[in-house]
């Protein structure tokens, strides 16, 4: 996904409904290019920037937590995952060029499904050509 815009669920929540299996292993890859501080700032106010192991356990037992709009992000992707069985994992990955990146992350990850966001999807044979999985 693109994590220089704002997370959204609808990838996540088509491959738990139609491919991913109960205990398989999700990674939530957001790539985005090196970006100036005060744009970067502006990405930081999302999910992205999270180490969502940890959060996933911070936020169960403190209630401070519960009216923050990040915060209940993160729970709607915990929930979804937990009710799936899936292990949920969480990368952000910046530089340039994106269609590199995106390559290498996936490599890297011996990824065996790719599910694209809806910025990334336009580049979609690009990736079709070069990765060797199942890929929507």
């Amino acid at each position: 996904m693109d994590a220089s815009s704002e997370f959204s669920r609808e990838p996540l929540q088509w491959a738990l409904e139609n491919v991913i299996q109960s205990g398989c292993t999700v990674t939530l890859l957001g790539v985005m290019p090196y970006l100036p501080l005060v744009l970067a700032l502006k990405t930081w106010l999302d999910v992205w920037m999270f180490d969502l192991g940890d959060l996933s356990t911070l936020l169960r037992g403190r209630s401070e937590w519960m009216n923050n709009m990040k915060n209940q992000k993160i729970r709607g992707i915990i929930k979804l995952c937990e009710e799936k069985g899936v292990v949920t994992c969480m990368r952000v990955a910046m530089g340039h060029p994106l269609k590199l990146m995106v390559l290498e992350q996936t490599t890297s990850l011996h990824a065996t499904l790719v599910v694209l966001g809806a910025r990334l999807r336009k580049d979609k044979a690009f990736y079709a050509e070069r990765i060797l999985v199942m890929m929507n």
